[in-house]
């Protein structure tokens, strides 16, 4: 009696102990996106330094990134949606990209 007791508390404990693993594996999943692109002026040469912000239309939440010496930028972990991207040079900023990331 005692034997069937045990192993039964064993047996849940172990089922227990496995719903928590799978569990936190789910859990811990994000579904996030990136943008990236490259800078350049209007004769087409990359521009290192330049702002990058990516703005949530839905949340109007803001995200940065800067270009690098080759003009590339990348914003990363953004929650999917539609985002506004803006660049800064001059200090005149201007959307440049209005589009869904998934």
């Amino acid at each position: 009696m005692v034997k069937g007791m045990c192993r039964k508390v064993v047996h849940a404990l172990l089922a227990l102990a496995v719903a928590l693993a799978v569990g936190t594996s789910v859990w811990g999943q994000e579904v996030t996106a990136s943008i990236t692109g490259t800078v350049t002026d209007p004769s087409g040469a990359p521009v290192a330094g330049a702002a990058v912000t990516a703005k949530s239309v839905e949340r109007g939440t803001v995200f940065t990134g800067t270009s690098g010496e080759d003009g590339f930028y990348r914003i990363t972990q953004l929650p999917v949606g539609n985002y506004c991207v803006w660049k800064r040079l001059d200090f005149r900023p201007q959307c440049i990209q209005r589009s869904r990331w998934s």
